[in-house]
Formats: structure tokens, sequence, C-alpha cells
């Protein structure tokens, strides 16, 4: 089959011409491909970063509220009413200041049921802990 000079030329533009659509088809998609990760790696950067900052400022704030009453605790026989309110300010589940003399002060008072039962498993382990050693 004879093709004419006319076809033969047309045939090679075209193909050229597929051939650099290619090409740039191909860079294209290289080049949304990196952005679009690059994008996606600054947003997850971005957030992380917001997550820490949120989570070290509560966490200051949180300290800052029990240390503001240390030294009312340290100075009042009875501290339950500042410990409690340190509680609900906080939104703690539970707040407690252990003291020098082994007692526990806490912002509500426990069960005694409970607290019986925790402190004879606290003995119970610690006396397995001295047999054991």
């Amino acid at each position: 089959m004879k093709f004419a000079i006319k076809t033969k030329i047309l045939l090679a533009v075209a193909l050229v011409v597929a051939l650099v659509s290619a090409v740039q088809a191909w860079f294209s998609v290289t080049q949304l491909k990196d952005e679009t990760q690059q994008n996606v790696t600054a947003q997850m950067r971005d957030i992380a970063l917001s997550t820490s900052n949120f989570i070290d400022e509560w966490l200051d704030i949180r300290s800052k509220m029990l240390l503001a009453n240390v030294p009312l605790i340290a100075s009042q026989p009875n501290v339950d009413r500042e410990l409690l309110l340190t509680k609900r300010q906080g939104n703690f589940l539970t707040v407690y200041a252990g003291f020098s003399d082994g007692s526990v002060a806490f912002g509500i008072k426990p069960k005694l049921g409970r607290l019986t039962m925790t402190l004879g498993l606290a003995r119970g382990i610690s006396k397995r802990a001295q047999r054991t050693a």
C-alpha cells in the first residue's frame, strides 16, 4: 500500500502532536500529584500543630488551676472545699492532695466502703510483695 507524500506528512505531524500531547499530559499529572501531596502534607502539619497547641494550652490551664490551690491547701486544715471547687472548674473526674503525714484529701468524699476496699486491696498487695521479697 502506497501512501502519497501528503498522507505521510500528515501522519508524521499527527504522530508528533500525539507524542507532544502525551508528554505534556504526563508532566501535568506529575505536577498535580506533587502539588496535591505537598498541600495535604502542609494541612496535616497544620492540624497536628493546632492540636498540639490545644493540648498544651489545656494542660497548662489545668496545671495552673491545680497549682493555684497549693497555698490554700498548705495553710488550711480543711481543704475539701478548695479541692471540690478545682474539680468542678477544671471539669476533672477527681482531685486529691496527698500530705507528708500520709493523709489524702479528696475533692469529693469517697464512699467509705469503696475506700476501705481500695485500702484493703493496697495493703494486701503490699503484704504479698513483702512476703515475696
